[in-house]
């Protein structure tokens, strides 16, 4: 866990460097959004509450790698709980027939053989997220969006969502 958190982390370091502080500026000095499917968040979640990598070790990683550049807004998109049974079924079956189709395909993760109890338990620990930043004096919004919602209503609250929480 260690190795990936570390490798993490460098990468987060090489794509802050050359792409998001040339567009925002070291300070955040220019106004712009960037949208990121993964940043330090995930980290805490997979390979320190879930892999057991103590927070401590992640947050030297960050402090290291990262250095303070941190989301203003951080959008967690969920699935209500009785949704994920049913959905985590229906992930393992279209994994399946995928790897039925092709021989290599990179489609198949160890994550489709996570079991339902093992889906509740990560959401769980993306719903201590908001916590983990508050405990580490981290001064950044939170919002979880229902992601069972059509499409469109999702688009709708992230694009509210994010205008009103655009540092001016």
């Amino acid at each position: 866990q260690i190795q990936l958190a570390e490798l993490f982390n460098k990468a987060r370091r090489i794509h802050l460097e050359q792409v998001i502080i040339p567009f925002l500026g070291a300070k955040k000095e220019k106004k712009g959004i960037v949208i990121l499917d993964r940043y330090l968040d995930s980290t805490r979640v997979y390979q320190g509450l879930e892999g057991k990598l103590p927070l401590e070790k992640i947050y030297e990683l960050e402090d290291e790698f990262v250095d303070g550049f941190l989301p203003d807004v951080t959008f967690v998109l969920y699935f209500p709980k009785e949704y994920v049974e049913q959905l985590t079924e229906i992930r393992k079956k279209l994994s399946i027939e995928q790897q039925d189709t092709t021989k290599t395909s990179r489609s198949h993760t160890p994550w489709d053989e996570a079991t339902v109890e093992q889906y509740k338990l990560r959401q769980e620990y993306h719903w201590k997220l908001q916590e983990i930043a508050k405990q580490r004096g981290e001064k950044r919004v939170f919002v979880y969006i229902d992601a069972s919602l059509p499409p469109y209503e999702i688009v709708k609250l992230l694009a509210e969502n994010t205008a009103k929480y655009m540092i001016e």
